[in-house]
């Protein structure tokens, strides 16, 4: 399960201690991206492995009082792994995962919450082969990046930016 500690150098001696409780995720949990909102809120997008979330992709935040879901449980649309969590600018969460769906064939999908529910970022499954070990990460201007390792392609890295307008990607460009 999942645990979230930080540094309080202040206390006697100086130690490490619990962000909220010890083991907040529903069951094991693998695969974790930590990051902060702009506002300084902490965040985590892990693989979910409790049987009720099927090894799906779930985000939860620290509220400060406790962990609470970021939209629903278990939202990535079949079992997902390599999970990469990263802010946009505006303080939009996303996240980049391979989608072990039968459709998405282990490619990868960025997905963004949207205040109500998370939504594709583009078109999922937009890797050119199976994808692992993403890194999501935004440019000064916006843009969503990522890199991953390309394993139809020599296992190589490939890094990808999402294009499009309005904040709605819509298509892949490899650089």
């Amino acid at each position: 399960s999942t645990t979230v500690m930080r540094f309080n150098a202040a206390s006697v001696p100086p130690a490490w201690e619990n962000v909220g409780i010890a083991g907040f995720s529903a069951g094991d949990a693998v695969n974790h991206s930590l990051s902060f909102a702009p506002d300084g809120t902490p965040y985590v997008a892990y693989q979910d492995q409790s049987v009720v979330n099927d090894f799906r992709t779930t985000v939860m935040r620290y509220n400060g009082m406790a962990w609470e879901n970021v939209g629903i449980p278990r939202f990535s649309a079949g079992q997902a792994d390599y999970q990469s969590l990263a802010f946009a600018p505006d303080g939009t969460p996303y996240v980049a995962y391979q989608d072990q769906s039968v459709a998405n064939d282990f490619r990868t999908t960025v997905m963004r919450y949207n205040s109500t529910a998370w939504e594709n970022v583009g078109i999922s499954r937009f890797s050119i082969g199976q994808a692992q070990y993403h890194s999501l990460s935004f440019a000064p201007d916006g843009t969503p990046y990522i890199a991953h390792k390309e394993v139809l392609n020599g296992n190589k890295t490939n890094v990808m930016r999402l294009i499009g307008t309005a904040g709605a990607p819509t298509a892949v460009t490899a650089l």
